[in-house]
């Protein structure tokens, strides 16, 4: 890193889009951190969803939120719920529960259609020195909604 010009310590940078970064004008909008990629014990990414043995394990994605960010948005376990940020918003089912930190959402990879956490991320939303795209600190929002079958 050293060598490349950039210091070899870590060093903390706020992400561009945070709740402390001047530079987000939507806090308002989104105001929760968002992030992506939780893992089902039953899949493997996008593979085996046609499995209906592993389908009766885990039948929805699950967006996971604290008991006092359900509480907050007047959420409650299994809820209908839409997570939007700046870029697209999907559709998953609420998962109350006591790992996750207070404002905090995370959405898991690898479901299909309007479950798809890569209609939330910002392929220019990136880390400035290795350009890793940002998928654990971006801003959203989250509601409960009606979802006809």
């Amino acid at each position: 890193m050293q060598q490349a010009g950039v210091d070899p310590l870590p060093t903390y940078l706020e992400p561009l889009k945070s709740p402390q970064s001047k530079k987000y004008k939507d806090a308002k909008k989104y105001p929760l951190i968002l992030g992506t990629g939780n893992r089902s014990y039953y899949y493997t990414h996008s593979q085996h969803r046609n499995i209906d043995a592993l389908n009766e394990q885990d039948p929805h994605p699950l967006a996971e939120l604290s008991r006092n960010t359900a509480k907050d948005f007047g959420i409650q376990q299994g809820d209908d719920v839409s997570v939007s940020t700046d870029r697209g918003t999907v559709f998953m089912k609420a998962s109350v529960v006591d790992c996750v930190a207070d404002g905090i959402v995370f959405v898991p990879h690898g479901w299909s259609g309007q479950a798809n956490a890569n209609l939330l991320t910002d392929a220019q939303c990136r880390e400035p020195i290795l350009g890793y795209p940002d998928m654990k600190s971006l801003m959203c929002a989250i509601k409960r909604v009606e979802i006809s079958s």
